[in-house]
């Protein structure tokens, strides 16, 4: 699965509602280092960052999942705020002129 696709199936389940189980899932991966900062650089070895120490709150696992969650709520907002959020039933009966 290549990004676009990844994100057509994002935005499926978040108009379909799914979007609670999908950071569900989320949330059980490691997508990061729970060890290392996600914000703090202590020094820099051959012009690559060497990360502080990480915290329950400030490492790059718990920094991937935020921002896996705001893009989430963005799409929500834009399919709500665009009047674009619509049942799979609705959309179907839609393309097939059905009510």
């Amino acid at each position: 699965m290549n990004k676009t696709q990844a994100m057509q199936e994002l935005i499926y389940m978040v108009n379909n509602g799914q979007e609670k189980e999908f950071l569900k899932q989320v949330n059980k991966m490691n997508l990061g280092n729970k060890n290392l900062s996600a914000k703090n650089i202590i020094d820099t070895i051959n012009d690559k960052p060497i990360f502080a120490e990480g915290t329950k709150s400030d490492n790059q696992d718990a920094a991937i999942k935020n921002l896996v969650k705001n893009e989430v709520a963005f799409i929500k907002n834009v399919l709500e705020s665009e009047g674009a959020k619509i049942s799979t039933e609705s959309l179907l009966n839609k393309l097939t002129l059905e009510d």
